[in-house]
């Protein structure tokens, strides 16, 4: 289970500005709805969840709807490297509130919570670690694909300024 790794302070102070490479702003993500110490409700915590779970979900689309094999242009391959780095920053910022719905949700079941709740509560907590660690698993892997692209054509650009010069010694 994800630990937050934020502080509250640090949560109140993400930015809101979106990122273009990446529809999905921080603003989105109910982390203001977590500062603090109040205890939730168990249906005011499903709602947040249900906030992250689909800010995960479009986060995991757009992973899914990346496709960088097939580019020969280095330039565009670097610009969708610059890119994905900035929302691999945009994830790393999200996981606080990652972290913080499921320690809001442990609060949540050591208080007397029903016991349909509880087994709810578990369940969803579940759900949320899945995704959120399918989520992460997506991007590092889209990072390596786009790093090791990125590395292939300059080797390729490389070789043909070899060639090149070669031919202009002769």
């Amino acid at each position: 289970i994800l630990e937050p790794h934020l502080t509250t302070d640090e949560l109140s102070s993400l930015p809101s500005t979106p990122d273009p490479a990446f529809s999905c702003s921080p603003s989105k993500t109910p982390i203001r709805a977590l500062v603090g110490d109040q205890a939730l409700s168990f249906p005011a915590w499903a709602n947040i969840l249900e906030e992250v779970l689909s800010w995960l979900l479009e986060a995991e689309d757009h992973l899914l709807s990346l496709h960088s094999l097939g580019q020969k242009h280095l330039e565009t391959v670097k610009t969708r490297f610059y890119n994905h780095e900035d929302f691999m920053l945009e994830l790393k910022s999200h996981q606080g509130a990652v972290g913080e719905v499921l320690s809001q949700g442990r609060k949540l079941a050591t208080t007397n919570t029903h016991p349909d709740q509880l087994e709810d509560l578990r369940l969803q907590m579940k759900v949320l670690n899945e995704r959120w660690e399918k989520v992460r698993e997506l991007a590092m892997n889209k990072q390596t694909e786009l790093h090791q692209l990125v590395m292939k054509l300059q080797l390729e650009q490389m070789t043909e300024l070899r060639r090149w010069m070669t031919a202009a010694e002769d």
